[in-house]
């Protein structure tokens, strides 16, 4: 497959012999599985098959850094407790995974300033570990959660494409890389690298799992744990880097945001008993409910900083708009964040802040306008 081509000619770090050490180069890794919840099992099973797979080519865990919440190997709705398996019928891929920041040190800043190398910031933070790369180091960064038009999720907070490319910018001016690889599996993940956004000739290479403005897919719905496994993006590029691995490459593909509805749909489908169906019908008709209660806070919102524009309105929650206008989105997100729905931690309200990226965008609004109406519409 061609992402294994990607692999080779780009000298990664997953290629399909072990890496050779030398005096001159090192390889580094840093894994990021974004989110929370039992429901979101795939993007730890993803992050834990990565570093099976570097680990396995010769990548030292002094080199790896991963961050995951870890509340998926041991969650009461694992059957299978400590194991983690990312395709139906897999072997285990969280033995050995290195826990060096879990539960709430898996943020946005930890990130950030483990990726720059400040030791000082991460001083008594999870094991501390940070890159250490030089010059003539490759890295690869592997990140896998949700995410948004110019937004990826950490469990409680976000990361936008702002941010993220001015810390790959001060990376490559502090001189901690010759290459570094960037993949990214996220629904909308193009968005984090569109246009400017990633400047060129600094030696990085971005691929992402969408486009600007699709989905992401996930898949292997497994009955015994009643989620699904693997990312369909992720799945590939791993298996076609596991030597001896099946290809199976996802039949069963799923668009992220409609995970937990398929989810539920099968459970209630499997249930084995009139009471499991019945709390699997509940459970759904109360994730149905709470999209469309945070569908019509955000139409509120909207029509609020339109002053009742109904067709201003309805542009805004049906189009799709490149983010560029960083200072406007970020404060947006993060007043939405505080007043209604926190987005890193509500998946349905991270769908909707296309919408905030739409008026951020639109020279019908005002910062301020946008600002006021999500605190009057949450206020009330």
């Amino acid at each position: 497959m061609f992402l294994t081509v990607m692999l080779v000619s780009l000298a990664t770090l997953a290629a399909a012999s072990p890496v050779q050490p030398d005096a001159e180069s090192k390889h580094w890794a840093v894994l990021v599985a974004g989110s929370s919840g039992y429901y979101n099992y795939r993007h730890q099973a993803d992050v834990c098959h990565a570093y099976q797979i570097l680990h396995k080519h010769g990548i030292p865990d002094e080199r790896i850094i991963v961050f995951m919440m870890d509340d998926i190997a041991m969650s009461s709705e694992n059957p299978t407790k400590g194991i983690i398996i990312n395709k139906l019928n897999g072997t285990d891929v969280y033995k050995g995974v290195p826990k060096d920041y879990t539960g709430d040190d898996v943020t946005p800043e930890n990130f950030v300033n483990v990726i720059t190398g400040n030791k000082e910031a991460m001083a008594g933070i999870g094991s501390g570990k940070v890159l250490e790369s030089g010059p003539n180091d490759h890295v690869f960064i592997n990140f896998v959660d949700h995410g948004a038009p110019g937004f990826v999720g950490f469990p409680s907070k976000t990361l936008s494409a702002r941010q993220l490319n001015n810390t790959l910018e001060k990376m490559h001016g502090m001189k901690m890389f010759k290459q570094l690889v960037f993949y990214m599996e996220a629904c909308e993940s193009g968005s984090m690298f569109q246009g400017d956004l990633l400047s060129k000739n600094m030696g990085i290479f971005a691929t992402t799992a969408a486009n600007a403005g699709e989905s992401s897919f996930a898949c292997y719905y497994d009955k015994v744990r009643r989620t699904f496994l693997g990312d369909v993006y992720s799945i590939k590029w791993m298996e076609d880097t596991d030597i001896d691995a099946m290809k199976d490459y996802c039949t069963d593909k799923v668009s992220s945001p409609n995970v937990p509805l398929a989810i539920l749909y099968n459970r209630m489908n499997d249930a084995k008993t009139v009471e499991e169906q019945k709390e699997a019908r509940v459970m759904l008709a109360e994730e149905l409910m709470k999209r469309n209660e945070i569908a019509g806070v955000m139409k509120k919102t909207v029509d609020g900083a339109s002053n009742a524009n109904g067709a201003l309105t309805e542009e805004i929650l049906t189009r799709k708009t490149q983010p560029s206008n960083f200072d406007c989105i970020e404060a947006a997100v993060d007043a939405f964040s505080a007043h209604c729905y926190n987005v890193g931690q509500v998946d349905s309200a991270f769908r909707q802040v296309y919408a905030l990226v739409n008026m951020c965008e639109h020279s019908s609004f005002e910062t301020n306008q946008i600002l006021s109406s999500i605190a009057a519409t949450c206020r009330n």
